[in-house]
């Protein structure tokens, strides 16, 4: 195959990946099968003529592209929605076999960067023990990244670890899951706790964890609406409904807020 063709499919593999990645943007995380399955077979056609060039015409360089696009790849089956499905662990695409030492990798390396991103998250995972059961917060993290619920993609990563990484798993995913669902309310109950120092001594009653995340969710519905939260007077079935829907150490903080705003007099 004349080098110009080969340059050709790189370029075309580049390509497609590009437009994989913003499909799912712009469709909130659906890919389809067959999509992922053609970029597939594209990378996997482009990778065996790179195996049978000759040494003295090989450049080092398809590789690197190689890598990226199967990571972008695999980026596409961590991050969207392939038709209805979550991530199945023993996906093949075209005989390419994507196992699960892989996909916790990748997920760990991207769980590591969303919570630097925040600064509960960062303190949550500072305080697992570095190893295992960190690794497995990182997995947790990426994994549950934009997610709003549990599912069986989720459950079979969960499965695949070792008992002390699925320990640090369920905390990431429990912080995620509330917090994705609650996002709004946490951003501001964390706002007012910066402010408010009656607010922010409540909450440090307990240390930092799922507890804070309940905490600020309840700060945002009834704290003060002088300092940005929605300013709820009375626990009703939509704030119910929301602790309701919390883990149980969230639920804690969040009825521990609930008691504080609701006994404080923001209307004057």
């Amino acid at each position: 195959m004349p080098e110009s063709t080969i340059d050709q499919l790189r370029g075309l593999l580049r390509r497609q990946v590009q437009a994989a990645e913003k499909d799912a943007i712009h469709s909130g995380g659906q890919v389809s099968a067959d999509q992922v399955e053609a970029l597939g077979r594209l990378a996997r056609l482009v990778e065996i003529h790179q195996s049978n060039q000759p040494p003295r015409v090989r450049r080092r360089w398809p590789a690197a592209l190689l890598f990226l696009a199967t990571l972008l790849i695999v980026s596409v089956l961590l991050f969207a929605h392939v038709g209805e499905t979550e991530i199945e662990l023993d996906l093949k695409v075209s005989g390419v076999s994507l196992v699960s030492p892989r996909l916790q990798t990748l997920a760990a390396a991207r769980g590591a960067i969303l919570a630097r991103d925040n600064a509960l998250a960062t303190l949550l995972r500072d305080r697992e023990p570095d190893g295992p059961m960190r690794r497995g917060f990182d997995i947790g993290m990426g994994v549950c990244e934009g997610h709003t619920a549990w599912g069986p993609g989720k459950q079979k990563i969960l499965d695949s670890l070792s008992n002390p990484e699925q320990r640090g798993f369920l905390v990431a995913k429990d912080f995620s899951l509330d917090r994705n669902n609650n996002t709004d309310f946490a951003k501001r109950g964390a706002a007012i706790a910066d402010r408010d120092p009656v607010v922010a001594n409540a909450r440090a009653t307990e240390p930092p964890g799922l507890y804070w995340l309940g905490f600020d969710i309840a700060t945002g519905i009834f704290g003060d609406p002088a300092l940005g939260a929605q300013g709820n007077t009375a626990a009703g079935p939509g704030s119910l409904g929301i602790r309701d829907k919390l883990s149980p150490e969230a639920q804690r903080g969040f009825n521990d807020s609930m008691r504080l705003h609701l006994g404080r007099n923001y209307r004057k």
